[in-house]
């Protein structure tokens, strides 16, 4: 099971660094939903059922928030991100998971691109923090390029803006 768990993470990881090479919103929301879902199955072999369930729920996001933005479906998911967490927390480090889901899904409600990715930013942080905690190098490998990715994708966008 670990040796799947770490195959699924390496194709997350490719996909999370190329979202944020991606021109179109959709196209990044749909390249973050197929990650999140292998990250959520890595965490559920690992036995990290918090993280598992916080992934499922961030892959069902990024996929409804490609078509539908609205204010409600953004409050359910914030409930459904923190109140079943909460509910079976057991240790203190599985708060940043909470807040980076969080913020992740705020950063996916946006659709201007600059707010997008610097609130992802925060909330890929506050995962990594999680994943340190976790001991888990895949994810760790898998936040800190995400981060990465995002903080280039962000300079690229900002600089041919600039030219513009």
């Amino acid at each position: 099971m670990f040796l799947l768990s770490q195959i699924l993470m390496v194709i997350a990881i490719s996909l999370d660094i190329v979202s944020f090479q991606l021109a179109k919103r959709w196209q990044v929301l749909l390249a973050l939903s197929a990650s999140t879902a292998l990250t959520s199955i890595h965490f559920y072999l690992l036995d990290v059922y918090n993280a598992a369930l916080l992934m499922a729920i961030a892959s069902l996001r990024y996929a409804v928030f490609i078509k539908y933005q609205n204010k409600c479906l953004l409050i359910l998911f914030l409930l459904l991100i923190i109140i079943p967490p909460l509910n079976q927390l057991a240790e203190y480090y599985e708060l940043y998971a909470i807040v980076g889901s969080a913020l992740l899904t705020l950063g996916a409600f946006f659709t201007e691109q600059k707010r997008l990715r610097i609130v992802m930013m925060f909330g890929t942080l506050s995962w990594l923090i999680h994943n340190i905690y976790v001991g888990s190098p895949m994810a760790i490998a898998l936040e800190s390029g995400f981060l990465l990715s995002n903080i280039i994708g962000f300079y690229r966008l900002h600089k041919v803006a600039a030219i513009s």
